[in-house]
């Protein structure tokens, strides 16, 4: 028993040696390849995250997250424990795939001998890596729990325990009541995460990725690891004391400890399956066509009528307005999601966005200008692909526009009010609101969990001849503005798409239904005629038949 044990820590001490000899040489490496790394660094990096690594480039102060400062070996993502550093293969794929949701792109256009060389220099920005002795500590993926409703209501109710909804707000839209006072460790404000939108999330979007984000914690930020969140008893926290400090502890310590960190490996995995269940299983595809669906009766006065069936609708990605001055290069309001139905008479609308906060200039406890959306269109539909210049028109061609801004609600069962206004302009700042009397659309705002939604009535035809006139089965353009007053967003400040279209289903055409009615009729004809031939082709034969017996006879 003695020698194994013996053997056994001589094996461990050679398999220490030859991991430490190992990592020398890969630091080595690393050396070697920070030359080549500096030259890619300096030409594509520098303008952001500084000529030092201390993410002070010239473009840090208009970002939002701003760039990382490398100088404190800090790192966001990563595949390793908490105060742990990165490896080399979390730095690459940051460097391959960018940090979505944020200025940082991806690199996948550089080698991999390049992309490798940048990460080597990276690390020459601080001196952890430098007087690191061994391999980072990598997170263990065991005990992993599979997806279910089970686990998913579990992870509800461990969401609740750690109080993430005073950050991520109680649908994970990232508007809790703390998000917008959030600092990073440099001071600068951070906002959490929207949870609903996977397809932002840094560093992966499925249930491992989000598995090691909680069990690392995001460093840096008020994103704490999930172990020191976990309320454990005093005899483990002891326990975990000793075994930082290299005691030595009892078998059973040892167990009980074991214990207590598989309890909250399960619960981690199954935060990670709820976090993963606020978003659609796919990324929505990015809409080009919005199409308004013909249907009989009234149309839906609400946002919740059943009518308009699951999901926000067709997504159309907003950018930050930097062609304008002033200009915006960190806008709030991302993405707008449409559906739209009419009825041949009217067509109704309903735009959803998501936005932190509810921002109202008249409010005292507001900072910056009012929320706001626009929906904007040319005057008239257009067979050629002659529009308007896609930030509200211009001198030559102006855009007729739906735009809502919020104001302070009336009713006590509404936080937030607003009419939507129809617009001529002729360019961000050159917007003329038409006469009260030839407004002929109206909406109907809704605010809740950071998500607004927006539905806008209009008929398609007007007497008004500023107005567009709607036509079903033409491809209309249609664009999108929005304005987050939170964010000091107003005016040419604000987040714009390009033009996607709107079409109008048409009403279904009787041609079809007559071609196969007459289609139905000639074939019927035909069988009856060959039936009526048949039927004289046999009497003739019997006939015949007859004849010739009595000839015989």
């Amino acid at each position: 028993m003695g020698v194994s044990v013996q053997v056994s820590r001589r094996l461990d001490l050679f398999a220490v040696i030859v991991a430490c000899a190992l990592w020398g040489g890969i630091l080595a490496g690393d050396m070697a390849a920070a030359g080549q790394g500096k030259v890619i660094y300096d030409d594509k990096c520098a303008h952001c995250h500084g000529a030092e690594g201390k993410g002070d480039g010239s473009g840090a102060d208009r970002l939002s997250p701003r760039p990382r400062d490398f100088t404190r070996g800090q790192y966001k993502i990563r595949s390793t424990e908490s105060r742990e550093l990165p490896t080399d293969d979390d730095l690459f794929r940051i460097v391959t795939d960018g940090m979505p949701g944020t200025s940082m792109p991806g690199w996948p256009g550089l080698s991999n001998e390049e992309r490798r060389a940048v990460v080597a220099y990276i690390k020459t920005f601080s001196k952890s890596f430098e007087r690191a002795t061994a391999p980072p500590l990598e997170i263990a993926m065991v005990d992993r729990v599979a997806p279910s409703e089970e686990s998913v209501a579990e992870g509800r109710k461990i969401f609740e325990m750690l109080e993430c909804a005073k950050c991520h707000g109680q649908q994970g839209r990232g508007d809790g009541p703390s998000a917008l006072a959030l600092l990073d460790e440099w001071n600068y404000p951070t906002r959490p995460a929207d949870l609903t939108m996977s397809w932002r999330f840094r560093g992966g979007d499925a249930a491992d990725d989000l598995y090691r984000r909680f069990m690392a914690g995001l460093a840096g930020t008020p994103m704490p690891s999930i172990k020191d969140a976990f309320p454990i008893d005093m005899e483990v926290e002891d326990i975990q004391i000793m075994i930082e400090d290299e005691e030595e502890i009892s078998p059973e310590e040892q167990e009980k400890y074991d214990d207590a960190m598989r309890d909250i490996r399960v619960q981690t995995w199954h935060l990670a399956n709820y976090v993963r269940s606020l978003s659609p299983a796919q990324e929505p595809e990015v809409g080009i066509v919005l199409e308004s669906a013909l249907v009989e009766g009234e149309l839906p006065q609400t946002a919740d009528d059943p009518r308009w069936g699951k999901g926000e609708g067709v997504m159309f990605p907003l950018a930050g307005q930097i062609i304008i001055e002033p200009r915006l290069f960190t806008p709030t309001v991302t993405a707008v999601f449409a559906k739209s139905m009419h009825n041949g008479e009217e067509v109704a609308l309903l735009v959803t966005w998501h936005d932190p906060s509810l921002s109202i200039s008249a409010d005292d406890e507001a900072d910056g200008g009012d929320d706001a959306l626009a929906v904007q269109f040319p005057t008239k539909i257009s067979d050629g692909a002659v529009r308007p210049y896609f930030l509200m028109g211009d001198a030559r061609h102006a855009a007729y526009a739906w735009v809502w801004q919020a104001s302070p609600s009336m009713s006590p069962e509404a936080r937030v009010s607003g009419d939507v206004r129809e617009v001529r302009a002729n360019g961000m700042t050159r917007l003329q609101e038409q006469p009260a009397d030839a407004q002929d659309v109206r909406g109907r705002i809704a605010y809740a969990d950071g998500r607004y939604q927006l539905l806008i009535h209009r008929s398609l035809r007007t007497e008004d001849k500023k107005d567009l006139q709607f036509e079903a089965g033409a491809f209309i353009p249609i664009a999108f503005a929005a304005w987050d007053g939170s964010n000091g967003e107003v005016g040419t400040r604000s987040s714009v798409s390009t033009w996607y279209f709107l079409l109008l289903e048409m009403p279904a055409s009787n041609k079809p239904y007559l071609l196969a009615l007459v289609g139905a009729l000639l074939t019927l004809a035909v069988q009856f005629g060959a039936r009526r031939s048949a039927r004289r082709g046999s009497e003739s034969r019997r006939n015949l038949s007859g004849k010739s017996t009595e000839t015989q006879v």
